[in-house]
């Protein structure tokens, strides 16, 4: 018969090749569960917007703060959505800037900043209502990135799992 060829040296040892093995497979893991994050991230950042709205909705219909005022408080109390508050804030005073997204797919940012262009032109009736069908909206958007997390952020961690399994098999 034919001589079998070997990928890994004859030199290593069989716990060099465990331990190699090992990390390749965590090293992928990780990858996955990396992935997997995004998913849990965007789903914790529609939660927030949705705190935003219900704050919003106190601060601009019901105390009558001034816009600016509002989301910087918001802000320092929704970590997520500080940083986006703030540009947006400093756009207001300033011209606008871009603003950062936080982690949303690019159709959820979009209607975010429309919302937050929108608060401020009328009256505390029509911001209510604006307020209000956004916080649909958005309820709608995380529920189905809630949904998404059930379906995929698991999917990823196994898929890098059984990546680094499928390496350290086409190594041997």
């Amino acid at each position: 018969g034919g001589a079998v060829r070997r990928r890994i040296p004859a030199g290593l040892c069989p716990a060099m090749i465990v331990l190699l093995c090992a990390c390749i497979v965590a090293c992928t893991t990780y990858c996955g569960y990396a992935v997997s994050r995004t998913y849990f991230r965007r789903e914790e950042i529609l939660g927030e917007i949705l705190r935003l709205i219900a704050r919003l909705k106190d601060d601009l219909c019901f105390f009558r703060e001034r816009l600016p005022a509002a989301l910087l408080r918001a802000g320092e109390e929704l970590g997520a959505l500080s940083d986006l508050l703030g540009a947006f804030v400093a756009g207001l005073e300033g011209g606008e800037k871009p603003l950062p997204n936080p982690g949303l797919k690019e159709e959820e940012f979009r209607r975010l900043c429309e919302l937050l262009r929108a608060l401020g032109k009328s009256d505390a009736g029509r911001t209510g209502e604006i307020l209000a069908r956004a916080e649909d909206e958005f309820s709608r958007l995380r529920q189905e990135a809630e949904r998404e997390r059930r379906k995929f952020a698991s999917m990823y961690v196994k898929l890098g799992f059984t990546a680094g399994l499928l390496i350290c098999i086409v190594l041997l």
